[in-house]
């Protein structure tokens, strides 16, 4: 088997195959335009004809090399390039018979060719490469002295009987041949180095892209299962092996769980509980050791052998998954076959165990605060219905005797009473504005909207807010702007953000005032505008008006009660329906309030 540090992939080598050729066309010239000036500027006798006609070969062989190698895909790159070299040999061979032969100074060119095979191609095939050219002049040369092919000189260069010369041929043929193969061994050699080299570089940008992806990943969702799940399949991925799970310990710590696998089957998963104390493996691992077993069905540290032979595992590579140096359980690494894993992959697994514990311990925390606001949530829900009840009560109480049921009390009692109705009624509104706000963030995103006729929900609420309006010596308008206005709202969800601002603007508007609703279409959404002539909002609180419990210096002083609830609970709900809602105001001048809604 080749050495995959010698082997280039078979893009690069088309890459190369693809250089050759272009250095093959500068060949193919260079040797019509050497045989042409050899003929007219040095006036050497050549067979110039034979010459160019070989020259004019090599350019038309390069031709359907070109076409084979970006054309035909069925033949691969190693094969193309050393059919290439070969017929190269042969052309080369061919130019130096017809030009003098073993007399030819030009024999030593054949070393660059060498050399290029060398780079090309892996150390094996750059031997043969050679072996072959010198075979190659070494029967020409031999035939041309044995006299079994005729002799073709060059004259007016050299001597033509030196090809007849024992000692010169067997000479020159020596130094070809261990200068061939010293400059093969050579640049072999140093490119056998350089391409190690670059394929360690290569790998180790694919692995450190390949952590940076399953950072990504693991970082793109906060559910605990799907972050397990990406870590297994990721990691039995990236490291080309059968399989791979997640064990997690248990509160206890004595028990390892399955979390996640990917590439073990059920009956395997469902072989039973993995104890720390019984399994060496985990144990060792826990300790934060990285643990190897070449062969798991006879290794004594694994706790199921025979369920390991029956499910076809061999190799076992186990690893701790470390937060704030805790172990929080292990990851582990499952192979067909008898594997030794080097320390490339262990240092790599263990940059890959490193940044899933955080991403599990990240989705951990998560899921638990999650809970914990669902039980906070759920005790707010409680409290508020538990409070709303005995205050409803107690205004109910109240309001009889203010309105003269039962004996006459004097006006001071009264006042008090009064007082104690109106505490009771803010009581009220207060837990009423918070479970409406406890419910907008319970069904968050998954609110399901229907076709509503806009003009007719907002004509519903002023009629409601009238009597209010009146007693404040408000008017309440609205302006449409005409017919089969529609919005895709739930219709509580959408009186809940009317009732809100119209309310608000009523609280806060002079008497005598005018408190305006517009509706118009806008896109694909409904634009609506709640507007009043009251006593505004200062500028460096208009971008707080939203926040919860938030409200204005100036409305304190208007009205002392206010839960500062309403608006947060417009602008949580106006979000379920990806609409928006901003505020235009100024002190003294009034605020316009907008908000959009998507049209049905």
């Amino acid at each position: 088997m080749l050495n995959e540090n010698e082997l280039p992939v078979q893009e690069e080598l088309i890459n190369r195959v693809g250089w050759f050729i272009l250095l093959r066309w500068f060949a193919g010239f260079g040797v019509i335009s050497t045989v042409l000036f050899s003929k007219h500027i040095l006036g050497l006798i050549l067979h110039y004809k034979i010459l160019i006609f070989i020259a004019f070969i090599i350019l038309l062989y390069n031709v359907v090399f070109s076409i084979l190698l970006y054309r035909v895909k069925k033949i691969p790159g190693m094969v193309q390039a050393n059919i290439q070299i070969v017929v190269d040999w042969i052309a080369l061979t061919l130019l130096l018979y017809f030009s003098g032969g073993i007399e030819n100074p030009f024999i030593f060119y054949f070393i660059f060719h060498m050399i290029i095979a060398s780079i090309l191609l892996p150390k094996k095939f750059a031997y043969m490469q050679a072996t072959c050219a010198i075979v190659f002049i070494s029967l020409i040369v031999m035939a041309e002295y044995f006299r079994i092919i005729p002799y073709f000189g060059i004259g007016g260069f050299l001597s033509e009987t030196l090809y007849l010369d024992r000692n010169f041929v067997c000479s020159m043929l020596f130094v070809f041949a261990t200068t061939s193969y010293i400059s093969v061994y050579l640049a072999a050699t140093i490119t056998s180095k350089l391409r190690k080299r670059e394929n360690e570089l290569l790998q180790t940008f694919e692995k450190i892209n390949a952590l940076y992806e399953v950072a990504k990943l693991t970082s793109s969702t906060l559910d605990l299962n799907e972050v397990l799940d990406l870590v297994v399949k990721n990691a039995a991925r990236l490291m080309n092996v059968k399989a791979a799970s997640i064990r997690l310990l248990d509160e206890k710590g004595l028990q390892l769980n399955i979390s996640a696998a990917f590439g073990l089957s059920d009956s395997y998963l469902k072989k039973g509980t993995v104890a720390v104390d019984k399994s060496l493996l985990d144990k060792e691992a826990l300790s934060g050791d990285t643990v190897v077993i070449k062969d798991a069905t006879t290794d004594p540290r694994f706790q199921y052998p025979e369920q390991a032979r029956k499910e076809g595992i061999c190799s076992v590579l186990c690893m701790p998954l470390v937060v704030k140096e805790k172990s929080i359980g292990v990851i582990r690494l499952y192979t067909s076959s008898i594997y030794d894993f080097s320390e490339k992959e262990i240092s790599f697994l263990k940059a890959l165990a490193s940044q899933s514990a955080i991403a599990i311990e990240n989705a951990k925390t998560y899921n638990e605060l999650e809970e914990i606001n669902y039980s906070r949530t759920e005790f707010f829900m409680t409290t508020a219905h538990e409070l709303k009840t005995p205050l409803a009560a107690i205004q109910s109480c109240l309001k009889v005797v203010i309105e003269g049921y039962g004996t006459k009390i004097d006006d001071k009692s009264l006042n008090m009473i009064i007082r104690a109705e109106n505490r009771a009624s803010n009581g009220i509104k207060l837990v009423k504005d918070l479970l409406d706000l406890v419910n907008v963030k319970r069904t968050g995103f998954v609110s399901k909207g229907k076709k509503l006729d806009a003009n007719e929900i907002v004509r519903k609420n002023i009629d409601m807010l009238s009597p209010m309006a009146l007693e404040k010596n408000i008017k309440l308008e609205f302006i449409q702007s005409g017919n089969g206005l529609n919005v895709e709202i739930d219709e509580n969800d959408f009186d809940l953000i009317l009732s809100n601002l119209l309310i608000n603007a009523i609280n806060y508007s002079y008497s005598g005032g005018v408190v305006e609703i517009n509706a118009k279409k806008k896109g694909e959404n409904v634009l609506f505008v709640v507007s009043d002539a009251g006593i505004g909002i200062p500028d460096n609180e208009n971008s707080k008006i939203f926040t919860e419990f938030f409200r204005a210096k100036n409305a304190k002083t208007k009205i002392e009660s206010g839960t500062g609830l309403g608006l947060s609970i417009v602008a949580k709900i106006v979000k379920c329906y990806n609409g928006a809602v901003w505020v235009d105001s100024k002190v003294g001048m009034g605020s316009k309030f907008y908000f959009t809604l998507p049209a049905a």
